[in-house]
This record gives structure tokens, sequence and C-alpha cells, in this order.
């Protein structure tokens, strides 16, 4: 597997991830939640992609869309999300889920995702040389299984348990702790997702977006690889762990 896969940002704050390999194909940029500035630090100021996958109109993933097409880089989100934040420009694409596009040398097929923003994606993308992975983050589960994977970047966001005793001392409110469970997946879903799924050819999970207050980078590192015995990477806010 020639797939590089590096965190540039994964929090609330803003998500940004960078999607490389397959020989000479150019890089994917996956969510521009970011300011233009802080992006192209991160990107060290080589902006030379194939593409940027956007996920939902939320800014902690779309801050930079607009700086990006008016950059050159074809930017991909769903209908529902361009209608939140419309931008004229012949380099704004529709993802439709369950339509195959091509991308530069990717292949990319959008899926829906369950989340609390219309029209929410996650993608599946196979590389020139054969490797495959999925992309999802900000979504309560997934209704969907996928074949070949050999890396899997996945939202982890909170711990139940965690959650529910923050809530108990009363420094997670109920609402937001509500909102939480409705549109973000919890280390539980994510080692259920994960066993639904044939990991034979699986060599990286990538762990994202996790809680600042209801999550425990160790613990759900031990906990995923325990699982299923496939080497376990968590997205740090800047950069990876």
């Amino acid at each position: 597997m020639n797939l590089s896969f590096t965190p540039l940002a994964s929090s609330s704050e803003g998500n940004a991830y960078l999607l490389s390999g397959g020989g000479t194909a150019k890089p994917l940029l996956l969510d521009c939640g970011l300011t233009w500035r802080k992006l192209q630090i991160a990107l060290k100021f080589d902006i030379a992609l194939a593409g940027c996958l956007a996920t939902h109109c939320h800014l902690d993933h779309f801050k930079s869309a607009k700086d990006l097409a008016e950059a050159g880089v074809p930017v991909w989100a769903s209908a529902e999300t361009w209608s939140s934040y419309p931008l004229i420009s012949h380099r704004a694409h529709v993802a439709t889920p369950g339509e195959r596009q091509q991308i530069g040398d990717w292949t990319v097929l959008p899926f829906n995702a369950v989340h609390d923003a219309p029209g929410t994606l996650g993608y599946y993308i196979g590389s020139p040389d054969g490797a495959k992975m999925i992309y999802l983050t900000d979504s309560a589960y997934s209704p969907f299984t996928f074949e070949g994977l050999t890396l899997i970047a996945i939202e982890c966001n909170f711990d139940k348990e965690l959650m529910l005793a923050n809530i108990a001392r009363g420094s997670l409110p109920s609402v937001v702790a509500g909102r939480t469970l409705g549109s973000h997946m919890s280390i539980e879903t994510v080692i259920e997702l994960l066993k639904a799924n044939d990991l034979s050819k699986c060599r990286q999970v990538h762990l994202l977006h996790l809680s600042d207050g209801n999550a425990d980078a160790a613990d759900f590192k031990r906990r995923v690889e325990q699982s299923t015995g496939v080497p376990t990477y968590i997205a740090a806010k800047r950069g990876t762990q």
C-alpha cells in the first residue's frame, strides 16, 4: 500500500487532511476547514492538488473552499453544501452520492453520512495502484460497508461513558451531548463499524476529530488495535500524533 494519510488539522477548530501516494498522482485534500493562510502553511505552500473533497458546509470543514477554487484547485461537495455557500466557479463541482467520479488519477465514490448538516458526505477513494480507503468524519454511524480497504480515516469523537460522567458533574450541557450523540461517532460505534468491514487488507486506521473533554486518545488507540489488530493512529489538532 502506497497511500499516505497526513492530518493537517483535526478538531472542532478546523479539519484538513492530505492524501497522497499512488505513484505520480497529485494529492487530494480532504476537507479545508482552516483559514486560507493556515491551510497554505500546513501545505507548505504547495497547492499542486488533484482536488479537495469537502464533507459538508460547517466552516471547520469548508472554510477555505472559495480560496482553493480561486487558487485553481477543484473543490467537490454535495449540492446541499454548495447551496449553503454558493460559489460561481468552474472549479466548484457537485459530488453526488453513489456516482463515481474520476478526480485526477483518483477514483472517488461519495456516500451519504449521518450528520446534522444537509448533504454531508463520506468518500470511498481508490488510488491508481489499487489501494482503497474511506474518509468519514462528522457522522453518527455508517449505513454502509466497504470492500478491499487498505486505509481507514474515521471520526472517533467521544466515549459514551466519559460523556455521561461529564453530564453528571455539570461540565457538559445535556443539550450539547444530545447533539453530539446524534451527529458524531463514538468509540463504541467506530469499533462496531470496523468489525463489520473486511479488514484483511487494512494496514492503517486513523482516528479523527477527537473531542477535548469526552475522549481519551491513548485508550481509543488501545481499544481499536485490540479489536482489529490494525495499527492505529490519532490525528492531533495540528499534525500527527
